[in-house]
C-alpha cells in the first residue's frame, strides 16, 4: 500500500510543487500495480489531482475544527463501517472542488460535511481512498495548533469549530 500524507504546500498550485512529478510516478505505479493508495489531507488532493485530474480549492482562511459529516454511500470497505453521520477533524487551507469531484466518472464522494466539504472520496473500485481531514489527530491537537498559530502572530485563523479549547475531546476516534 501507499500512503501520501499532508505537506505544507497546499497553498501552492500543483504545477509549482517541484517534487510533484516524482510523486506522480510513485502514485501512478502503485495504483497501476493494483496497490491500495491512501491520500490524507494535502495528500488526498494530490492523489485526486494526479490520478483523476481533480482540481483543488484554496481557501482564504483555515478550515479548522471537528465537523459533522454525512455518509453519502453505504457500500465499499470504507463506507460500510461508518455511521450515517460522524465527526471528522480538519486543519487545512485547501480542499476538494466538490463540483469537479462529482462530475468525475472514476471517483465518488463517500462522505461530505456541510461546513467542510467532501471529506472522503474513493475510486469506484475502492482501491484509492482520499481523506481530506486528519483522522489521526488526538483530541487536543486542534487546540494546540490554534494556540501555536496565535503565538506566531497569525491573524488568519479562527478558533477551531466545535472544539472546547480548555477541555478538547476526541469526537472522531471511532471513525478514524
Amino acid at each position: 500500500a501507499l500512503v501520501v500524507t499532508g505537506a505544507a504546500v497546499e497553498h501552492l498550485p500543483f504545477d509549482e510543487v517541484r517534487w510533484l512529478p516524482e510523486l506522480d510516478r510513485i502514485v501512478e505505479r502503485a495504483a497501476g500495480d493494483g496497490r491500495p493508495v491512501l491520500g490524507l489531507c494535502w495528500g488526498a488532493n494530490a492523489v485526486g489531482h494526479l490520478l483523476y485530474g481533480l482540481p483543488k480549492n484554496v481557501y482564504p482562511t483555515k478550515v479548522s475544527g471537528a465537523y459533522e459529516t454525512d455518509l453519502l454511500v453505504g457500500d465499499g470497505p470504507i463506507a460500510s463501517v461508518l455511521d450515517d453521520r460522524f465527526w471528522s477533524t480538519h486543519s487545512r487551507y485547501a480542499g476538494f472542488d466538490d463540483e469537479a469531484l462529482d462530475a468525475c466518472p472514476r471517483v465518488r464522494a463517500v462522505a461530505r460535511s456541510a461546513d467542510a466539504g467532501t471529506v472522503i472520496a474513493e475510486s469506484l473500485d475502492h482501491g484509492v481512498v482520499m481523506h481530506i481531514g486528519h483522522p489521526e489527530y488526538p483530541g487536543g491537537r486542534l487546540a494546540e495548533e490554534y494556540r501555536r498559530d496565535l503565538g506566531l502572530g497569525r491573524d488568519d485563523v479562527q478558533p477551531p469549530a466545535n472544539v472546547d479549547l480548555d477541555r478538547p475531546a476526541n469526537l472522531w476516534r471511532s471513525h478514524s
